[in-house]
């Protein structure tokens, strides 16, 4: 097994891996079957009251994000930070999950709602999981869109041949039935888009912690998106953080994400923890200026504080925490969602100081911390603390009597990696340019959103290569890559793209190749795929070939993370009819027992690497 430290995850037997959509496809429920026995037992899990994902209003990250597209649609986001989707993520999820199982699968559009169709024994299937619902036709199939379309009423209000729920429970069928009926000739096919690049991989070093609980404690992102949702007609949905609007009234979890290295002599935790460092000493009592450190947080998770609903354009606060201490000049700077560093704390003489970054952090998944020290400036001590949005559906369900938990490690290869996102900012030339290295047979133009796009010329179609460096002295193990490409003219032939990458410039391995559909929608498909080079590299190239341009391109990078001490302590905490229990798992042990008592709830596991110590202290 990997290092613990890397990646760890702790799986039950109740519930399956949610880490990738290839590990929840590994849960015993899906082993094994095919076609329709498949499908329905992916839409079961998705809609199962204890164990699925809620209706809610749409996850969105314009603004952590500023160079993704707002709405999440990731299928291993929602499903570990979120737990509740809205129709088009849903569709979203289960798209992913059926094509990850070897079932074809797209999206459709109906009037106001977006579902999934799936294909086996020759037809097409429609599985809503976010409205519950399927229909069965008298010969037995599971009727698709085009079905439902043709013959609403009949086979939707009055066809006893159904799922059970059908529909939401302060939803009406005859509405169902009047939406599938007024998409006759207009329930669009959409083009394929995926939206796969969030990696549930990362590294506790020594004395970091990951915290995550089935409870919350009132911390949530509030998206700006919200905004209209909070003061129009669907005001009184709102019940003061994100809950499922009717039984079992499921809610969000919460977590903590925690980091306080030893910075003396004694302890070799700045070694190993630290992103990069200029000058600095260390002794007995910490580190010494004049220089600098810069540590990097990265969770899977995103950091998230208590907004004011009633005024969401009020700064989230009391979520994310910096701690300082010692003396002398000591300026802490954290980056933004732009990575423009931010100072947040600025020491003279003695002191001791924890700042409120909430605002900085909130909805984020990453960000750089720079200490900098005059000369004769001492810190003492450093730590972070944010809490967490965490999906309580992630986590392990605990039922009474022996539990039986297992320890995984690292990312899908098997290796010890440090995701590194790198998108390219489409939003000025001069952004684009920092990444695209040659274009040929194109131009960059005006889009929407305040982006560019690059347009094809007559002559052909658009050739970019774009060269991605990894932080250095950090090397590239693997990378996701994914290409978005707008449609081409209503009703022309397809037209073709291709994304190929290179570890030096020069020669290519084919990555995707996609027949670019051309609806009346007129949206955007994408390609996408894993660059998994001999061996780790500096540099990653990707080349982009489309006949209708480019809009977007992303390279999630997984860098080959250094050696670390790989202990790994491990606590359990629940309730048993409101009594608190408390187990610590065997150290080393890949597999262990935890026995709960009657109705065990509000699981919490903690995840903490303990600090480590030198054994030939520096002077």
């Amino acid at each position: 097994m990997t290092a613990p430290i890397y990646s760890p995850r702790v799986v039950g037997e109740q519930r399956a891996d949610l880490y990738s959509l290839e590990t929840l496809l590994a849960f015993p429920a899906f082993a094994g079957r095919k076609g329709e026995a498949l499908a329905l037992a992916l839409y079961d899990y998705l809609t199962s009251p204890v164990d699925g994902v809620w209706h809610g209003w749409p996850p969105n990250e314009s603004a952590s994000a500023p160079l993704g597209w707002g709405d999440v649609n990731d299928p291993v986001k929602l499903l570990n930070v979120y737990g509740w989707a809205i129709c088009a993520q849903n569709a979203d999820l289960l798209l992913g999950l059926f094509q990850a199982a070897g079932l074809p699968a797209r999206l459709r559009g109906l009037p106001g709602h977006v579902v999934c169709e799936v294909s086996y024994d020759g037809l097409w299937h429609v599985l809503d999981a976010d409205m519950r619902t399927w229909f069965r036709a008298s010969d037995g199939h599971i009727l698709g869109v085009d079905e439902l379309a043709r013959n609403a009423q009949p086979l939707i209000v009055e066809n006893t041949n159904k799922s059970n729920p059908c529909n939401l429970p302060d939803r009406s069928l005859d509405d169902y039935a009047g939406m599938y009926d007024r998409a006759k000739g207009e329930a669009f096919v959409f083009p394929f888009w995926a939206t796969r690049a969030h990696s549930m991989d990362f590294m506790l070093r020594p004395g970091e912690a990951l915290i995550r609980s089935q409870v919350h404690e009132g911390r949530f992102p509030l998206p700006k998106a919200w905004l209209p949702l909070l003061r129009g007609p669907s005001a009184h949905e709102w019940k003061g953080l994100p809950q499922e609007r009717f039984a079992p009234f499921r809610t969000l979890g919460n977590g903590r994400w925690t980091y306080a290295p030893d910075l003396t002599n004694r302890s070799r935790d700045v070694d190993l923890g630290v992103w990069s460092r200029s000058g600095l000493t260390q002794d007995a009592h910490g580190l010494n200026g004049p220089g600098s450190a810069v540590f990097r947080i990265q969770s899977p998770y995103p950091f998230c504080g208590i907004p004011d609903a009633l005024h969401p354009e009020t700064p989230p606060s009391n979520g994310v925490w910096l701690a300082l201490a010692g003396e002398g000049a000591v300026t802490a700077e954290v980056t933004d969602a732009e990575d423009r560093f931010v100072s947040v704390a600025t020491t003279h003489g003695v002191f001791s100081l924890k700042p409120d970054i909430t605002p900085l952090l909130d909805a984020r998944y990453t960000a750089l911390i720079r200490l900098t020290l005059a000369p004769g400036a001492r810190l003492t001590a450093f730590a972070f603390d944010g809490y967490l949005l965490t999906a309580p559906l992630s986590l392990p369900r605990l039922a009474e009597g022996p539990n039986r938990m297992t320890l995984r490690s690292g990312d899908k290869f098997g290796k010890p990696t440090l995701p590194w996102t790198m998108p390219v900012d489409f939003r000025s030339e001069t952004a684009l340019r920092r990444t695209l290295v040659w274009l040929e047979s194109g131009a960059p133009q005006p889009w929407k959103r305040n982006r560019l796009r690059i347009v094809p010329a007559a002559s052909g179609p658009a050739r970019a290569i774009f060269r991605f460096e990894a932080p250095e002295p950090r090397r590239f193990a693997w990378a996701y890559a994914i290409a978005t490409v707008p449609e081409g003219p209503p009703k022309a032939p397809p037209r073709q793209a291709h994304l190929d990458w290179s570890t030096d410039g020069s020669n290519w391995t084919p990555l995707s190749r996609l027949a670019i559909p051309s609806t009346p929608l007129q949206w955007d498909a994408s390609l996408d795929g894993n660059c998994v080079p001999a061996a780790a590299c500096p540099t990653l190239w990707l080349r982009v070939t489309s006949e209708t341009g480019l809009i977007a391109l992303e390279l999630a990078g997984h860098l080959e993370a250094p050696p670390c001490p790989d202990a790994l302590q491990i606590t359990h905490l629940w309730t048993e009819d409101d009594v608190p229990r408390k187990f610590t798992a065997p150290p080393g042990r890949a597999s262990y027992e935890l026995v709960c008592g009657k109705n065990p709830q509000a699981h919490t596991i903690e995840l903490r690497a303990p600090r480590s110590v030198r054994h030939d202290p520096s002077p």
